[in-house]
């Protein structure tokens, strides 16, 4: 069967992180390989994270990212440096399609090392507008500020780019796929669970083969289904 590894923290409380992914991946009949980074769970200020052992991680990592059933990498919250090193060593020993999902309330993955060492490596780019603007400096106001920082994005390295807008409403356009020679505005009020679900939705998709283009409609619509 074919499987996408999924890269990700583990939320204590259920949801999130690694769990959306395998359900998604698991009812698109794709089986999920899972190296969790850490597990979070609510705090006083905002999430608490306990790391799991950065040797474990890496090498689990290798194993899971080498087989051949292995088709697409989902990238969630890596955190430390140790890990980035890792999947940027595995891209380079075995290119695979990959996805990340950049979450703007991700405060303990450096990102600088995101923007730099794995933007390049990016199949695609899952973001909000809020996490468009901390990765490029540039405010987004209006669909030309989303183009000029989807494109910003892709010359940093990441061939396609989603940017979604957790301000949009039900009716409004205000979700953009950007790629080569490409781009589409899509319809939906969104959750802070959408990147996650949306990233494994499309890595699936890549993991078969199928073009993002003719893939995003069914991923979206997925995505949105809470």
């Amino acid at each position: 069967m074919t499987a996408v590894l999924i890269v990700d923290v583990l939320n204590a409380i259920g949801g999130g992180g690694i769990v959306d992914g395998w359900h998604v991946l698991s009812e698109l009949d794709l089986r999920p390989f899972t190296v969790p980074t850490g597990v979070t769970w609510p705090a006083t200020e905002g999430d608490a994270v306990s790391w799991i052992d950065e040797a474990a991680v890496s090498e689990a990592l290798g194993a899971l990212w080498t087989l051949d059933a292995t088709r697409a990498v989902t990238l969630g919250i890596l955190g430390r440096h140790a890990v980035i090193d890792a999947v940027q060593r595995l891209a380079q020993g075995r290119s695979l399609p990959i996805v990340a999902d950049w979450r703007v309330d991700d405060v303990w993955t450096d990102q600088e090392a995101f923007r730099e060492r794995i933007l390049p490596l990016l199949t695609l780019l899952v973001t909000s507008c809020r996490g468009a603007t901390a990765l490029t400096g540039l405010p987004i106001h209006d669909r030309v500020d989303q183009r000029r920082a989807a494109r910003t994005l892709s010359h940093l390295g990441a061939t396609w780019v989603v940017l979604y807008d957790e301000e949009r409403g039900h009716g409004d356009e205000g979700h953009l796929l950007w790629g080569p020679h490409y781009e589409t505005w899509l319809t939906g009020a969104v959750d802070p669970g959408i990147g996650g679900r949306l990233s494994a939705a499309l890595s699936a998709a890549v993991a078969r083969g199928d073009g993002l283009p003719d893939a995003m409609p069914a991923a979206w619509q997925r995505a949105l289904r809470i």
